[in-house]
């Protein structure tokens, strides 16, 4: 009897999503760059690479550099755009549904003691919804 202790279809389709990324990410990194704007989307899109390596190769250090990814995607969001909304859900929304779908178990089942990875990407989203959440709250553009 067979057993299905890792979903090659879910893993497949994520390397490929990913990678899609990472090459939208680098390349319009190096345009809005070229532009004179912030290079981090190019240091984002190579993080990013690394961690899509990482994770082809099944190590569990990959969802502890994706947690860092979140982290510093969240800190460089708020010093670009403060807690205005509509400037931080675009620096955030991919890549936090991409830690969504690194929570669940089609996604990480083949790797072994990712149960602290996950803890801390599970605070990183939750860091990032408290900060959004916020900004909709406080609305720095609010006429009043």
């Amino acid at each position: 009897m067979k057993t299905h202790t890792s979903f090659p279809f879910a893993r497949i389709i994520t390397l490929f999503v990913l990678w899609l990324t990472v090459t939208y990410l680098f390349a319009g990194g190096i345009w809005l760059s070229w532009l004179g704007g912030s290079p981090f989307y190019i240091v984002m899109a190579l993080l990013l690479g690394l961690f899509t390596c990482l994770y082809q190769y099944q190590r569990s250090s990959c969802l502890w550099l994706y947690a860092f990814i979140l982290f510093t995607t969240l800190i460089w969001s708020l010093s670009e755009s403060g807690t205005d909304f509509w400037s931080l859900a675009p620096r955030v929304d991919i890549l936090f549904l991409f830690g969504l779908w690194f929570l669940t178990p089609w996604s990480t089942r083949q790797f072994t003691a990712s149960g602290s990875g996950k803890t801390v990407i599970t605070i990183a989203l939750i860091a990032i919804l408290t900060v959004m959440f916020y900004s909709i709250s406080h609305d720095p553009q609010q006429i009043k």
